[in-house]
């Protein structure tokens, strides 16, 4: 396609992203003992239709373990309160970046996402010797070592409590330019139409 080899191309994407997650796998097998400071970032809000999308940034002792710290997207309201309340008692620093519906309907959810992880961690007052990032999205910050974790709120703790506290932080304002909330605002919109 365009002079572009799209079977080498796939290729090469496809080794690329194989050498990401035997880098990732490495690392999340060692991260506590070869990293003291871990600071673990997720977001919440970047697929939804309603409100903000807020990062936060998480730093956990060393070898801490509770079992109730987990994907937020699993656990019920109820167990996400009592997560959020631990991670907020046990953790030694969080962080929390909000970018508004405004600013993402302007940038992209996606640029919006990243810029708000690189903020979330500049500000930390301790700086991490290692940030595990939630997704496949390249994160590159001047002195910060950065690893994309895949699935990464279900395969490292700190990355499941910033998922937890970024959830805690989501509201329901909507996204008025985006569809279907933005047709649905017209005043002669067809919801009939809209439904089929």
């Amino acid at each position: 396609i365009g002079g572009v080899d799209v079977p080498a191309l796939g290729f090469a994407i496809g080794i690329e992203r194989l050498v990401d997650y035997l880098e990732e796998k490495k690392i999340l097998k060692t991260e506590q003992t070869d990293y003291p400071i871990i600071a673990g970032v997720d977001e919440a809000g970047r697929g939804a239709l309603a409100g903000p999308i807020i990062v936060a940034a998480v730093i956990l002792p060393t070898g801490f373990q509770n079992p109730l710290i987990q994907d937020s997207k699993i656990l019920n309201p109820s167990q996400r309160k009592r997560a959020y309340r631990l991670v907020k008692k046990e953790a030694l620093e969080y962080n929390i970046i909000a970018k508004s519906a405004r600013e993402v309907e302007i940038k992209n959810p996606l640029a919006a996402t990243k810029e708000a992880m690189a903020e979330t961690l500049a500000n930390l007052k301790n700086k991490p010797d290692l940030c595990l990032v939630d997704g496949q999205e390249k994160i590159v910050m001047e002195g910060f070592k950065i690893v994309s974790v895949v699935g990464g709120d279900r395969r490292s703790i700190n990355i499941a409590a910033a998922s937890i506290v970024a959830k805690h932080g989501i509201c329901d304002l909507h996204r008025q330019t985006y569809e279907p909330i933005k047709s649905l605002l017209k005043p002669d919109c067809d919801k009939k139409k809209l439904r089929e």
